[in-house]
């Protein structure tokens, strides 16, 4: 038992003691994921495996894996001293002659979007691994996002329209009231809602159609219509594409309230004004108040 312990204590001694860490991967210049329309232009689609070592410590080779859940669909590996290798999708599609160890893909296509881990092996023949991270390549139609809005001043009613560009891989669309002091919406379009259309390609596109919002007093003075569009990563990160927001200041008042009728022997207080969609009095401050005492006499004393 204490040998066993023993052990165990030297053995983390070492691994502390050598000092090689790989990871987390990322993409250069920090993007959150390669556009397809880019192609392998700049940075756009270099996947960069961070280490770091001793000063005493050399590479000998950095492995890379694209993997489906456990199965290897392709691996690429580069060495200071050796021939690069490749093989299974990456075969073809990866740049063979960097000086450093970033894996560079130079032919962009849907079926290089996937789960990615590196490993670094060093001349003393100690590896360690990065983990697996989620690498999205994306492809849109367009920037823009097409909305169409109409106010219903009498009703407080917002009527909207929205159609998105077609996203591979299927995109996060939402769209609704939105209040920054809740942190979320206060009334969206539901999923049914939404018409879902799915090209040739297994790009998504979604729109929707005459959906009516009612301004009312649940409705926070700080909402606007916000429509957004992303892709969602499968560990719930959210990649924001394009997003519109938009206010009509009419939310914040309509016609409404007749004045009081004049009625003899009563007190009346009251002013010419609007009833707000959140149903509050404004007052209008170019008429002046009218007021009748209590109690008067009638016309015949």
């Amino acid at each position: 038992m204490a040998l066993f312990t023993f052990t165990i204590s030297f053995l983390a001694m070492l691994s502390v003691t050598a000092g090689l860490s790989v990871g987390p991967i990322q993409l250069a210049s920090n993007n959150s994921y390669i556009s397809y329309k880019n192609g392998n232009s700049g940075n756009n689609s270099i996947l960069v495996c961070p280490y770091t070592l001793l000063t005493n410590e050399r590479v000998q080779s950095v492995s890379w894996i694209m993997w489906d859940d456990n199965n290897i669909l392709g691996t690429y590996t580069w060495s200071p001293t050796s021939p690069e290798t490749v093989g299974g999708v990456l075969m073809g599609v990866v740049n063979m002659s960097r000086s450093d160890a970033n894996l560079q893909l130079t032919q962009l296509t849907y079926n290089l979007t996937g789960d990615y881990s590196c490993t670094v092996t060093l001349t003393t023949g100690q590896n360690a691994s990065s983990q697996q991270w989620e690498v999205l390549i994306i492809d849109k139609t367009d920037d823009s996002i097409s909305t169409i809005e109409s106010y219903n001043q009498s009703q407080c009613s917002f009527n909207t329209s929205v159609d998105f560009f077609a996203v591979f891989p299927e995109p996060t669309v939402q769209a609704g009231l939105y209040s920054e002091g809740i942190e979320g919406y206060v009334s969206k379009v539901s999923k049914t809602q939404w018409v879902r259309t799915v090209y040739q390609n297994k790009s998504v596109s979604y729109s929707y159609s005459g959906v009516v919002f009612k301004i009312d007093q649940n409705v926070p003075y700080d909402a606007v219509f916000l429509v957004s569009v992303g892709v969602t990563k499968s560990d719930g990160t959210y990649i924001s594409l394009a997003s519109v927001e938009s206010i009509n200041p009419s939310w914040d008042n309509i016609p409404g309230c007749t004045p009081l009728y004049d009625v003899p022997n009563q007190e009346e207080v009251y002013e010419t004004g609007k009833l707000a969609c959140r149903n509050e009095y404004i007052p209008d401050p170019d008429i002046p108040k009218a007021g009748f005492e209590k109690n008067l006499p009638s016309m015949g004393q």
